[in-house]
């Protein structure tokens, strides 16, 4: 089968499952372009070509490999590996488990806002407070009334 008069289509119906196993251990395009000996203007014709099969097997592959992985980090998170288990929080939960550098980076930045903006002192003091109380709860415990 040739494309338009040109020499005949490396591509073949083969190449599909080589692609979803070959995506599944993290081939870029770059890589499948090397493996196969095409260039990259022939691998998006390849992609796009019979309904995007190859895409589909590409992307299949991907997501396998991800699910693979997935499964992996949450069985360590389940046997209590703590290098685990903060990689899933922080990545998972990045509103409660954020790097705490960042977190004190914001609220320099927020302080030194409000240094400058000439707020009163007794606000800035309680304004720092706030921010001490979310990133150490326990450091003003919560009183009745």
């Amino acid at each position: 089968m040739s494309e338009k008069g040109g020499r005949p289509s490396k591509f073949k119906e083969d190449l599909l499952k080589d692609a979803e196993v070959l995506a599944g251990l993290g081939f870029t395009e770059k890589d499948f372009c090397t493996y196969w000996g095409i260039c990259p203007r022939t691998l998006y014709r390849w992609k796009n070509k019979n309904g995007g099969e190859l895409r589909q097997a590409i992307e299949k592959g991907k997501l396998n490999a991800n699910i693979t992985a997935t499964k992996a980090l949450l069985n360590k998170v389940k046997s209590g590996n703590l290098t685990a288990i903060i990689f899933w929080l922080t990545n998972r939960c990045p509103e409660s488990w954020q790097d705490r550098r960042a977190l004190v980076q914001q609220n320099e930045s927020k302080i030194a806002n409000i240094v400058i903006t000439g707020v009163k002192q007794e606000e800035r003091n309680e304004f720092i407070k706030t921010i001490i109380k979310r990133q150490i709860p326990d450091r003003f415990p919560q009183t009745g009334g």
